[in-house]
C-alpha cells in the first residue's frame, strides 16, 4: 500500500503560476497532495499560501505575487519540473529549454520572460523503471542525503507524442530544504533514473550567489568563487544576461531536407505529402502508395509509385482504360470507337469487340470485313426445276420456264449484224431446233441465228445490253433470259424489275444487340441500355427486377440440393465427397487417408464407407476398429459343458478348446445375399462387380435399382474407380446435371445422314424421301426415281459397286461421274477415292485458337479457360470463371485472368496453401503479438483490449494507458482520490472513515461512546451537515430526556392505555392482565371463561356467570360436595355420576 499510495500524485490539475511565483509539492502521509506558494525577492503573497488537493479540486484557488513598493522590476519564471540536458556530457535535471517571450516594458531594463518545456527532451522519457510484471515495483531511484525515500508518480507529456514518464519525487528531511526547490525529482529513461541529483542543505545555510543575485539571468545562473555566470538553454544564444532563441532553420544548421519548423529553443522537420519523416527525423522518404493490397495499392490495376505520389494504370488489362476517378479501370466500348473497322455488326465484351456478320455473309480473314455468301456455289440449294440465283446476303430460286415477261417480243428476230451485246454459244442440242414447216431453222426464244463457221448456231441475246433500263437497278443475263436484282438493302419487286427498301428492322430480320434504326437500303445499331441478370437469376416481366432462380427444383444430379442466392450447392452423403463438377458424388476411400480410417491393421473400402479387418491370429475388437490377438480358449481343467467361449466360436469338448464358428456355412447366421468371408469370430458380406452393396453391409442389389433409388440416376449408371456415374442407352444423353436421360435429337444436331428429310424419334431418328424420290437401302440416300429409270436404261452402272465410287457416283451421259460430299475431295489418281479434306491446314486461322479436323469437316474448339463465341463458335473468348463457377470456388476474392483465374484473400486473410483457394484468417494476436494487453483476433483483423484501469492510447489502440479514474468525477469519492497504476483508491480526511461503498467519506461521531446516546445514535449527513454531527433517538416505549442523550421509560399505565383489567408497567412497554375468571384476547381485552363448557364441572346443572360458574341440580336433588344425591326414604346407593335409591325389605320402589 506504500508504494500504491506513494504513486498517486497530483490528480488536481497543475495551474499556470502568476508572475514572480514559486511553489513546491509535497505528499501528506495519508497521500495527499499539496502546494506550498511562496514569492520572488521583491514580491509578497496575496492568498493562501497552501493549497490542497480535494475531491473537488484545489481547496484555495493560486495565490499572487504582488509587488513591494520600492521594487518596479522584478522577474517572472513559469516554473515546470522537467529534465534538461546540461553542458556537461549526461543528462540532468534543471530548469531550461524555456520558451522565452521577450516583450520590452517602457522605461524598464530588464526583460519579462515566459519559460516553456523542452519537447524533445520529454519525447525520450519512459515507463521503463517499473519492474517487468509487477504492477507497484520500481527499480530503486538513488538516496539522496538528507532526504526522505523518493516517492513514485507518474506523469503523462501534454503533447506529441504523449509519452508517459515515471518521476522519483523527493521530500527533504525536517530541518533541511532543497538547495534548488525546483530540483526536487529524478526523470525514468530507459530503465534508469537521469537528471541532476537533488540537495538538502540545512535551513540555516546561506544561499550563494545566485541565489542572491541569480534573477539577473535570464536562463540558468551558476555560482564561482567571487560572483554568477548566466548561461542559456539549449537552441538559445546568450547575449549578456539575456537569451536569444537560434533560428537553426535560418541558418543552416537544422539540416531538414524538406521542410523546416522553428521553435524556441528547437526545431523540427517536415515533409510534403506523399513524403514521410526518416528514422533520422531529418530526412524525408518516399511512401510507396503501391505496397498494399497485392503491390496495387489503391489502384484497380497497375500502381506505379512516384516520388511524393502514384498513379494507377490499366494497361495490363487489355480493353479497360482509366475511369474518371483515376483508380478503378471500366471496360472500352471499341464498338463507338469507329465500330472498330467492322463492316456491318460490332459486338463489345468485356476487355475486347468482336465484329459480326448478318444471315447469308461470312467473316474475311480480316476478321472485320463481311463478304455476301454465294449459296448458289456452295451447295445449290435450290430444288431440280429451278435455277438457284445468288442475291445479297441471300438466294432465290427462279424456275427453268420461260419468263414472258421479260421477253417483251417474242419470236422476233433482231439484226443479226449487230454485235453491239455479248453472244453466247451453247451446245445444248435442244436450243436448236427446226420449223417443220420451213425449211429454216428457228432459235428458241432469247436466242437467235447465227452463222459460225459455215454453221448455223444459236447464239443467247444479251438482254441487259439490249435493254438496259428494263431493271430499276441491276441486270443478270442468262442463256435465254435475263433477270434483275437489287442492291443490298432492297429486295424486289412482284413486278420482277423495281427495287424497294428492305426494312432490316423488323423483329428478327436485324442482328442488333440494342436497338435497330432503319436506313434507305440499309439499317444501323445504336448503343443502348438494358438490364441483365447475374448468372443465377432470371429477369422478370419488367425487365427489370432479377429473381434468383432455385436450381434444386431442376438439378436431379445432387444427392441433397441447397438453393443459395445465385446458384446452390449439392450435399453428399456421409462416406462421399463431391466430384470436380460439384454435382455429383464419389465415394471417399477412407482407406487410402490414415487420418480418415481408425483401423488398427486393415482397411477395406466401402461404397460411402469402410470396415477393418484383422489378419490371422487377430480378431476385431468390440469397437470393430481394433485388432486384438485371438487367445485360445481351453478348458482343460473344466467338466462336461461348462466352459463358455467367445462370441462365433463353439466349445469342443474332446480338445477343450473354442473353435471358431464358419458363418458362411450357415445362411441362418450370415444373411449375406451373394458372397460371404469368414473371419475369426465373425465374417463379412461381399458383391460381384456388377453388384453394388447397400447400407446394411449385407444385401447386393442391382446397379440399375441401386442407380434409380441410391444415386438418383434415371436409367442407369457405371463405377470407373471410385466414381459412380449415371449413364444413357444409345440415342439419349445426360442433360445438365449428369443424372437425367434425353433424347437427343438428331435431326436438329446434324448427327443425321439422311439425305433429304430427318424425322426423330426417342432414342433415334429416321429418314425420309419428298416425292418422287425413293429411300435407298442404306435407309438414308434418297434416290430420284427418273434417275433410278435411267440407271435401269444404261445398265444400271452406278448400282454395280456404286460405279467404283467411294462417295457419290452420278450418271451422267451414259456414264458413271464420282463425285465427293461436302468436305472431301476427288483423288486425281483414280477420280474414284475421297479424301477428307483437311480445313485445319488447308484455310489457315479458320479456327481462333485450335482446329481439329474431322472426316468431311472440322470443329473449333478453346483452349482451358476460354469459350467459343455463341455466334461465332470460331472465336475464343476468356471464360469468366468467377462468374461461371460460384466466385470460382474462392472462399472470398476471385480473379479472373485471361485464360485463367486465381483466389486473392481480403486484409487480414491469408490464402490456405493447400487447396489455394480458402482464405484463412491471419491470427494477428498469436503472430505478431500487436497488443499490450489483451488482443481478442476477429476475422480478417484484430481488436485490443485494456485490463481494467487502463484505457487505449488515442494515438494507438495498440497501447494501453493508465485510466486516471480521479479525472472523472473524482472517481465517484467523497472526498480524496488517489489514481494508482490500474485503478484507484477514494481517501478520507482525518476522522473521517469510507464507507461500504469504499468512495463516500462521512465523519461518523457514533463511533465513539456511541455519541454519549444511552440507546440509538445516528450520523447526520448532507451536503450543509456538520461533520461528526449526531443526533439521538430512542426505542418504542422510551421518551428521549431534555439532555438529548439518554432515553426514559414510559409509564403507559398511568397515560391511556387499552387494558380492560389491570395495566402492568414494564421497560419501554407495558402489559395487561384479566381477573380470574378472564382470559386476554388481543393483549388488551378480557373475555369471560365458560367454565361449564371448557371444564364441565357440574355432576348435573352449570349455570356460567361472569368470571366464575356455579352447580345446581334438578327437582328432587341435592347438591352433596361435586354431586347431586337423592332424596330416597329409604337407602340411597351412590354411583359414579349418579345414584339408585333402594327399600327395605317388604318394600316395593314406587317411581314418581
Amino acid at each position: 500500500l506504500v508504494f500504491s499510495l506513494s504513486a498517486i500524485l497530483g490528480n488536481c490539475p497543475l495551474q499556470a503560476l502568476p508572475w514572480g511565483a514559486l511553489r513546491e509539492e509535497r505528499v501528506l502521509e495519508n497521500g495527499t497532495l499539496q502546494l506550498r506558494y511562496f514569492c520572488e525577492p521583491g514580491r509578497r503573497l496575496k492568498g493562501h499560501k497552501v493549497a490542497t488537493c480535494t475531491a473537488n479540486g484545489w481547496d484555495h484557488p493560486v495565490p499572487k505575487c504582488v509587488l513591494d513598493s520600492e521594487l518596479h522590476h522584478p522577474y517572472h519564471f513559469l516554473l515546470a519540473n522537467q529534465p534538461i540536458v546540461s553542458d556537461k556530457s549526461n543528462l540532468q535535471t534543471t530548469e531550461k529549454h524555456f520558451n522565452v517571450l521577450a516583450n520590452k516594458k517602457k522605461n524598464q531594463k530588464r526583460l519579462f520572460v515566459k519559460a516553456e518545456l523542452n519537447k524533445t527532451i520529454v519525447s525520450q522519457l519512459d515507463t521503463t523503471c517499473l519492474i517487468e510484471g509487477s504492477i507497484q515495483k520500481f527499480i530503486k531511484a538513488p538516496s539522496i542525503e538528507h532526504a526522505h525515500e523518493a516517492r513514485y508518480a507518474k506523469r503523462t507529456n501534454v503533447r506529441l507524442p504523449y509519452n508517459q514518464f515515471h518521476v522519483a519525487i523527493y521530500s527533504c528531511m525536517e530541518g533541511f530544504v532543497f538547495l534548488n526547490l525546483k530540483n526536487d525529482r529524478l526523470f525514468c529513461s530507459n530503465g534508469t533514473w537521469i537528471g541532476r541529483h537533488p540537495k538538502c542543505v540545512r535551513k540555516t545555510e546561506k544561499v550563494k550567489h545566485c541565489a542572491k543575485h541569480g534573477k539577473e539571468c535570464q536562463h540558468v545562473c551558476e555560482d564561482t568563487p567571487t560572483d554568477i555566470k548566466c548561461s542559456c538553454f539549449d537552441g538559445f544564444r546568450a547575449e549578456g544576461s539575456s537569451c536569444i532563441d537560434i533560428d537553426e532553420c535560418a541558418e543552416g544548421t537544422a539540416k531538414c531536407t524538406d521542410i523546416c519548423r522553428n521553435e524556441p529553443g528547437t526545431y523540427h522537420c517536415e515533409c510534403h505529402h506523399g513524403f514521410v519523416l526518416g528514422n533520422d527525423r531529418h530526412s524525408c522518404q518516399d511512401v510507396n502508395e503501391c505496397l498494399s493490397n497485392n503491390r496495387h495499392g489503391p489502384c484497380q490495376g497497375i500502381c506505379r509509385n512516384l516520388k511524393g505520389s502514384y498513379e494507377c494504370s490499366c494497361a495490363d488489362i487489355p480493353g479497360y482504360k482509366l475511369a474518371a476517378d483515376n483508380h478503378t479501370c471500366e471496360d472500352i466500348d471499341e464498338c463507338m470507337l469507329g465500330n472498330v473497322n467492322c463492316s456491318h455488326q460490332c459486338y463489345n465484351v468485356p476487355g475486347s469487340a468482336f465484329c459480326l456478320c448478318p444471315s447469308g455473309y461470312y467473316l474475311e480473314d480480316d476478321w472485320k470485313t463481311c463478304l455476301d455468301i454465294n449459296e448458289c456455289q456452295i451447295s445449290n440449294p435450290c430444288p431440280n426445276d429451278t435455277v438457284c440465283r445468288n442475291i445479297v446476303g441471300s438466294y432465290k430460286c427462279v424456275s427453268k420456264v420461260r419468263m414472258e415477261k421479260v421477253l417483251r417480243f417474242e419470236g422476233t428476230n433482231v439484226d443479226e449484224d449487230r454485235d453491239d451485246y455479248e453472244e453466247i454459244f451453247t451446245e445444248e442440242p435442244n436450243l436448236l431446233r427446226k420449223n417443220p414447216w420451213s425449211t429454216h431453222h428457228v432459235c428458241r426464244k432469247g436466242f437467235k441465228l447465227k452463222s459460225v463457221n459455215g454453221t448455223s448456231k444459236c447464239v443467247d441475246i444479251n438482254e441487259c445490253k439490249l435493254w438496259k433500263r428494263r431493271c430499276q437497278h441491276k441486270c443478270v443475263n442468262e442463256p435465254g433470259t435475263y433477270h434483275c436484282t437489287c442492291h443490298s438493302g432492297y429486295e424486289l419487286k412482284e413486278d420482277g424489275r423495281h427495287c424497294r427498301d428492305i426494312d432490316e428492322c423488323t423483329p428478327g430480320t436485324h442482328t442488333c444487340f440494342h436497338s435497330c434504326t432503319n436506313l434507305v437500303g440499309s439499317y444501323e445499331c445504336r448503343a443502348s441500355y438494358r438490364c441483365d441478370c447475374p448468372s443465377g437469376y432470371v429477369m422478370q416481366d419488367d425487365k427489370k427486377t432479377c429473381k434468383d432462380i432455385d436450381e434444386c427444383l431442376e438439378n436431379n444430379e445432387c444427392y441433397k440440393c441447397i438453393n443459395t442466392p445465385g446458384s446452390y450447392r449439392c450435399i453428399c452423403p456421409p462416406g462421399y465427397i463431391l466430384n470436380e463438377d460439384g454435382n455429383t458424388c464419389k465415394d471417399v476411400d477412407e482407406c487410402e487417408n490414415i487420418a480418415m480410417n481408425d483401423c488398427s491393421h486393415d482397411c477395406i473400402n466401402l461404397k460411402g464407407s469402410y470396415s477393418c479387418s484383422c489378419p490371422p491370429g487377430f480378431k476385431l475388437g468390440e469397437d470393430n476398429r481394433t485388432c486384438i490377438v485371438i487367445i485360445p480358449y481351453t478348458c482343460a481343467n473344466s467338466e462336461g459343458d461348462d466352459c463358455t467361449c467367445p462370441e462365433g466360436h463353439t466349445y469342443l469338448q474332446e480338445e477343450h478348446i473354442c473353435k471358431d464358428i464358419d458363418e458362411c456355412q450357415d445362411e441362418s447366421r450370415h444373411n449375406c445375399s451373394h458372397f460371404c468371408i469368414n473371419t475369426s469370430g465373425s465374417y463379412y458380406c461381399e458383391c460381384p462387380s456388377d453388384l453394388h452393396m447397400l447400407a446394411d453391409f449385407k444385401t447386393c442389389r442391382q446397379w440399375d435399382s441401386f442407380c434409380v433409388n441410391e444415386v438418383g440416376c434415371s436409367y442407369s449408371c457405371k463405377q470407373d474407380n471410385d466414381e459412380v456415374r449415371c449413364v444413357c442407352p444409345t440415342g439419349y444423353e445426360l442433360i445438365k446435371y449428369k443424372k437425367t436421360c434425353k433424347d437427343v435429337n438428331e435431326c436438329d444436331t446434324g448427327l443425321h445422314d439422311c439425305s433429304h428429310d430427318c424425322r426423330n424419334h426417342d432414342g433415334g431418328f429416321t429418314c425420309h424421301c419428298p416425292n418422287y424420290f425413293i429411300l435407298d437401302k442404306d435407309n438414308k440416300t434418297c434416290l430420284n426415281m427418273e434417275h433410278c429409270i435411267r440407271l435401269c436404261v444404261h445398265k444400271k452402272s452406278c448400282l454395280v459397286n456404286n460405279g467404283g465410287c467411294s462417295d457419290i457416283c452420278t450418271f451422267v451421259n451414259d456414264t458413271s461421274i464420282c463425285d465427293c460430299s461436302v468436305g472431301y475431295r476427288l483423288s486425281l489418281q483414280d477420280n474414284t477415292t475421297c479424301w477428307d479434306i483437311n480445313e485445319c491446314s488447308e484455310l489457315r486461322d479458320i479456327c481462333n485458337q485450335i482446329c481439329i479436323n474431322t472426316p468431311g469437316s472440322f470443329k473449333c474448339s478453346c483452349r482451358d479457360g476460354y469459350a467459343q463465341m455463341p455466334y461465332a463458335p470460331e472465336i475464343c473468348i476468356d471464360v469468366n470463371e468467377c462468374e461461371v463457377i460460384e466466385n470460382g470456388g474462392c472462399s472470398h476474392i476471385c480473379v479472373n485472368t485471361p485464360g485463367s483465374y486465381h483466389c486473392d484473400c481480403p486484409v487480414g486473410y491469408r490464402l490456405s496453401p493447400q487447396d489455394k483457394i480458402t482464405c484463412k484468417d491471419i491470427n494477428e494476436c498469436v503472430e505478431q503479438h500487436v497488443c499490450d494487453h489483451t488482443c481478442i483476433n476477429t476475422p480478417g483483423s484484430f481488436k485490443c483490449s485494456c485490463w481494467h484501469g487502463f484505457v487505449q492510447s488515442p494515438n494507438d489502440p495498440a497501447l494501453c494507458e493508465d485510466r486516471d479514474e480521479c479525472e472523472i468525477e473524482n472517481g465517484g469519492c467523497s472526498h480524496t482520490c488517489m489514481n494508482v497504476i490500474g485503478t484507484y483508491l477514494c481517501r478520507c480526511p482525518e476522522k473521517y472513515e469510507l464507507t461500504n461503498d469504499w468512495k463516500t467519506c462521512i465523519w461518523d461521531g457514533c463511533k465513539h461512546n456511541n455519541g454519549k446516546c444511552s440507546h440509538y445514535c445516528h450520523p447526520v449527513l448532507g451536503p450543509a451537515s456538520v461533520p461528526g454531527a449526531i443526533y439521538c433517538s430512542c426505542p418504542r416505549g422510551y421518551d428521549l430526556w431534555h439532555d438529548g442523550r439518554t432515553c426514559k421509560d414510559i409509564d403507559e399505565c398511568m397515560e391511556q392505555h387499552v387494558c380492560d383489567h389491570t395495566c402492568i408497567n414494564n421497560p419501554g412497554s407495558y402489559e395487561c392482565r384479566c381477573r380470574q375468571g378472564f382470559r386476554l384476547v388481543n393483549g388488551s381485552t378480557c373475555v369471560d371463561i365458560d367454565e361449564c363448557i371448557e371444564k364441565a364441572p357440574c355432576s348435573k346443572i352449570c349455570i356460567n356467570i361472569p368470571g366464575s360458574y356455579y352447580c345446581t341440580c334438578p327437582i328432587g336433588f341435592k347438591l352433596q360436595e361435586d354431586e347431586c344425591v337423592g332424596n330416597c326414604n329409604h337407602e340411597c346407593i351412590n354411583i359414579m355420576g349418579s345414584f339408585i335409591c333402594s327399600c327395605c325389605t317388604g318394600y316395593t320402589l314406587i317411581l314418581r
